[in-house]
């Protein structure tokens, strides 16, 4: 029972020699230890840190390192360039409609006594090659714009007859007339000579002519 007792006082002793404020399972460390430990760490030099101060061996290093990894000076991350860009962009802008101009007054005036202003009658038509055929009453006249010329291709040997109509062919050479007494006549304006008369097509006077091409004429006369 002494024994006991004693083994009962000792571990009292042993107990009461820990501090209330630590452990007994965690060793116990000086706080002047820590201290040591983290004056060391600041004195200690790390090979793999680069520091602010640059030396020799730094240099060298990081010199190295950009070899070994193929870095060159220009920056990873640019976040401003001042570096001009040149972008083509197609800003084409399109042609502004122009306005057609209506003259006011003409560029030269024609006298034509005798023409005969009809519904019916077709006197005036303009040539491929910049010829005016005019009729005027039993007489065909050819005006050329370009200089102003102006002669008689036809006239009609029967005083009481008249033309209708005139038609280029579209070579500019030909002039087909209709005449009010159902004739048509071809004539040739460079030789100024008739070429052909087609009769009987019509009862009545010819007041419409189309050229479908150069040989193809087509005849509109007043009697349907």
């Amino acid at each position: 029972m002494d024994a006991g007792l004693a083994n009962s006082s000792y571990v009292r002793a042993t107990c009461s020699t820990i501090p209330p404020s630590q452990d007994g399972f965690i060793p116990i460390r000086p706080r002047e230890m820590d201290f040591v430990f983290a004056n060391k760490i600041d004195n200690d030099v790390n090979p793999y840190m680069l520091s602010s101060s640059p030396n020799s061996s730094s240099e060298a290093y990081r010199t190295h390192l950009a070899q070994v990894l193929n870095i060159n000076t220009t920056r990873i991350f640019s976040f401003r360039n001042n570096s001009s860009i040149l972008v083509s962009i197609d800003h084409s802008v399109p042609e502004a409609s122009r306005r057609r101009y209506i003259p006011h007054n003409p560029e030269r005036t024609f006298d034509a006594p005798g023409i005969v202003d009809y519904y019916c009658f077709n006197v005036l038509d303009w040539g491929s090659k910049n010829v005016l055929a005019i009729a005027l009453d039993d007489k065909v006249h050819l005006c050329d714009a370009s200089n102003n010329i102006v002669y008689q291709l036809a006239k009609l040997d029967e005083q009481t007859d008249m033309v209708m109509s005139v038609k280029w062919a579209p070579n500019g050479r030909r002039v087909a007339i209709g005449l009010y007494n159902s004739d048509v006549q071809l004539w040739d304006s460079v030789a100024n000579k008739p070429v052909n008369t087609l009769r009987g097509c019509h009862r009545s006077g010819v007041g419409a002519l189309d050229w479908n091409s150069n040989y193809v004429l087509t005849t509109g006369g007043m009697d349907g």
